[in-house]
């Protein structure tokens, strides 16, 4: 019954979104009807969506017809961007282990034993995904496929372009006529001299991704914590100066500064500014983990993982100053 629901509302889903969450339910080794979990997926999001929105309505007074849409869409991009993480994960994996791989295949080989049986006795557990390759290429090759054919479709279940790149090469090779033991030997060796210079790269900008994670985690909340207390406290003093009087001894330009701080129209409110703080601080976050991924992978999805770091150390850091800061000026400046 449930399955039922599950495919009639999957067909209210664009084929463009269900064709992406296919490809990356595959890519990360989940062997379910893509067609039942985007239904299961959109059913269950626009639930929760309306719940949500309907206790944010009522504690925080939102508009509850804004914040559904928003919510159901921030849902079933979370899970996408959840999927896509561990797809990412286990291509860099699989590019982790690739050149032991290669090398005990072409061992194997060299040792005597057929190109299947290579493959069934090269697919060992620590290999994780690619082992599951190996004996599904094994089980093919037995059967009378090509070898050209089966190292082809290696690769559609890893979304890895390094494996995917050297399987064409491999390919190519064999078509040429060259030995597919010195190839797997040759591409084995040149992957680990890739491996040892992206280990080099990421060493040497590890004091770039120390710094901005620095910045956005205690540097910028510090300060705002600072600013918006100071801020709050100018707001709150003004309200006790009789502008009329000040007007008196100071310039026009002056009294409008000072009005728009929190003045008698009370333009700026202290709520505001805590508001508006907050607002940068997540967005500084988010933008600064997407950084932290680009420089340490080239790939701003790498930087998802940082996010929910970033924002408790900041935000936990900026109610903390402004705690700190306003119990220590409260008695000099009478602020509450």
């Amino acid at each position: 019954m449930h399955n039922m629901l599950y495919e009639i509302f999957s067909n209210f889903v664009p084929s463009r979104i269900k064709e992406a969450f296919d490809s990356e339910l595959i890519y990360a080794g989940f062997e379910t009807n893509s067609t039942k979990f985007v239904g299961f997926l959109f059913i269950y999001s626009l639930i929760l969506s309306i719940a949500l929105s309907y206790i944010l309505a009522t504690v925080l007074h939102f508009e509850i017809l804004i914040l559904i849409p928003i919510l159901f869409f921030a849902f079933i991009l979370l899970v996408y961007l959840l999927i896509n993480n561990v797809a990412d994960r286990r291509a860099s994996y699989v590019e982790k282990i690739l050149p032991d791989a290669l090398h005990l295949i072409a061992s194997n080989i060299k040792s005597g034993l057929t190109t299947e049986k290579a493959f069934l006795m090269s697919a060992r557990d620590e290999f994780g995904p690619f082992a599951v390759e190996l004996k599904n290429a094994s089980k093919r090759i037995l059967i009378g496929e090509k070898i050209t054919v089966v190292l082809s479709s290696m690769s559609k279940s890893i979304k890895s372009k390094n494996l995917e790149r050297n399987l064409g090469l491999l390919i190519q090779g064999i078509g040429s006529g060259a030995q597919m033991s010195e190839l797997l030997l040759k591409l084995g060796d040149e992957l680990r001299e890739q491996n040892v210079l992206e280990r080099e790269t990421q060493a040497s900008v590890s004091i770039y991704v120390m710094m901005i994670f620095l910045t956005a985690a205690a540097g910028a909340p510090i300060l705002l914590g600072i600013s918006s207390t100071i801020v709050g406290i100018l707001a709150t003093q003004s309200t006790t100066v009789n502008l009329t009087d000040f007007a008196q001894q100071a310039a026009s330009s002056a009294i409008k500064m000072t009005s728009l701080i929190g003045g008698s129209k009370n333009m700026i409110s202290q709520d505001f500014i805590s508001l508006f703080s907050v607002a940068t601080l997540i967005v500084t976050g988010i933008f600064a983990s997407f950084t932290l991924g680009v420089i340490q992978t080239g790939k701003e999805k790498a930087g998802l993982k940082y996010i929910p770091i970033i924002l408790a150390i900041s935000l936990f850091l900026f109610f903390f100053v402004k705690v700190v800061l306003a119990t220590a000026m409260k008695s000099l400046f009478m602020y509450v």
